[in-house]
């Protein structure tokens, strides 16, 4: 029998998900797959699967998915002492979630084939996977047909190492989907308020599905002091607006920050009634 939830505020469900509206105007009672809840936090102090997410069009989704997995990648090495194999499924992987404006293969310079397509059509993850010379130790999964998205999240549960989806940006049912995939969310932004609104927007379609939010990147791009939260979850990194950011020392502090807070975080760290990491 499928789980239920309660969920209060805007219609979060697509045909994959429907919703029951009721005569108060809410979505009250929406199915929700037996094998969901087992994707989610179950006593874990770090995620398999983070979704990086925003509302807004290019606030640095893909930058921070594809540096996150640089660092990840680059400390697993510095601990084993061993260069970082390309083959291993223990190493990162980035799953470009974004059907109508992928991005990742781009900047990871890539192949956009193959990819979530070759892989629910039957193909193996570690043949459709892709090794990048720009940032070695790192796995790339291209985006395919948005049918398939779906799919693609579920069939990666076998990778060993950590999933990092580069989400769409919005609140779409498409830009959903990962967020019901993941472990937890970390939201991207930058210091604009249109984008903090988004940002915020996202925190909360987070809590309605149940996914932890681990904490909030922001780009700055004005002046303006930094919130410490957005939406009640915290910020745990800020860096400069650059035009080369994969190169530039203080982007690269602040992703080495991420890491630090999400991965590397002992037993002890716990979470608020809301999920946000606390220490």
């Amino acid at each position: 029998m499928s789980k239920q939830r309660r969920f209060h505020g805007p219609k979060l469900a697509s045909d994959e998900y429907p919703a029951i509206k009721s005569h108060n105007n809410h979505y009250e009672s929406v199915p929700m797959p037996s094998w969901l809840p087992a994707f989610k936090y179950q006593g874990r102090t770090s995620p398999h699967m983070l979704a990086i997410a925003g509302g807004k069009g290019g606030c640095g989704k893909t930058t921070t998915t594809v540096g996150l997995a640089r660092t990840l990648a680059r400390e697993a090495s510095r601990h084993s002492g061993v260069a970082p194999s390309d083959r291993a499924t223990d190493r990162p992987l980035v799953v470009d979630a974004d059907s109508d404006m992928p991005d990742v293969h781009h900047v990871a310079e890539v192949s956009r084939e193959p990819g979530i397509d070759q892989l629910v059509d039957g193909q193996s993850v570690n043949s459709v996977t892709q090794s990048s010379e720009r940032f070695p130790g790192v796995r790339f999964l291209t985006t395919g047909r948005r049918g398939a998205i779906a799919d693609a999240l579920g069939r990666i549960r076998s990778w060993d190492g950590p999933v990092l989806v580069d989400c769409p940006p919005g609140s779409s049912p498409d830009a959903v989907r990962p967020l019901r995939h993941a472990d937890a969310v970390l939201i991207v932004t930058t210091d604009e308020p249109a984008s903090l609104d988004d940002a915020a927007r996202t925190v909360r379609t987070a809590r309605r599905l149940g996914t932890q939010q681990v904490g909030v990147v922001m780009t700055r791009r004005t002046r303006e002091s930094p919130p410490s939260a957005v939406g009640g979850c915290r910020l745990i990194a800020t860096s400069p607006f650059v035009s080369a950011p994969f190169s530039h020392q203080q982007v690269e502090r602040s992703w080495e920050r991420v890491v630090q807070q999400v991965w590397n975080r002992s037993s002890a760290v716990g979470t608020t009634s809301e999920g946000i990491f606390t220490d």
